[in-house]
């Protein structure tokens, strides 16, 4: 799909404060499931957690969102109704973190941890800074 066609039958992408909301329900839903108290000892404010995009094309964006205990990932696919919490894993598992550059011209492969799958990144976003030294200080705040 391209044009006139895709721009009336894809959604906008969420807003940073939109992806936010999202990972605040996915902590309370999941933390209830599973009963782990320690993420809901306080009200969870969406303001406390700090976002990074890493992916960015015409039909998707993939965030990385991280609070004091784990580094979540976003999907947000505009073919999809809405995004997706695609991952989680806890801080102590994010190393070893590495980037591999040469995926394609414009994008590369983060891997994290233990994880066999990687996640695209957006080298045109990382043109000032090294995408893993980003993710750190993204999880390490």
């Amino acid at each position: 799909m391209s044009g006139l066609l895709e721009a009336v039958s894809f959604r906008d992408f969420w807003t940073e404060d939109q992806i936010r909301s999202l990972v605040v329900q996915y902590i309370k839903r999941n933390a209830a499931l599973y009963r782990r108290s320690i993420e809901l000892t306080e009200p969870i404010d969406g303001r406390s957690l700090r976002t990074l995009l890493i992916f960015s094309t015409s039909k998707q964006q993939t965030w990385l969102v991280a609070d004091e205990f784990s580094l979540r990932c976003v999907l947000d696919d505009r073919r999809k109704e809405e995004p997706r919490v695609q991952w989680s894993i806890k801080k102590d598992e994010v190393e070893p973190l590495r980037a591999v550059c040469d995926y394609s011209r414009t994008s590369g492969v983060l891997y994290f941890g233990a994880r066999q799958k990687g996640w695209l990144f957006s080298k045109s976003l990382f043109q000032a800074v090294d995408v893993t030294d980003a993710v750190r200080r993204l999880v390490n705040k």
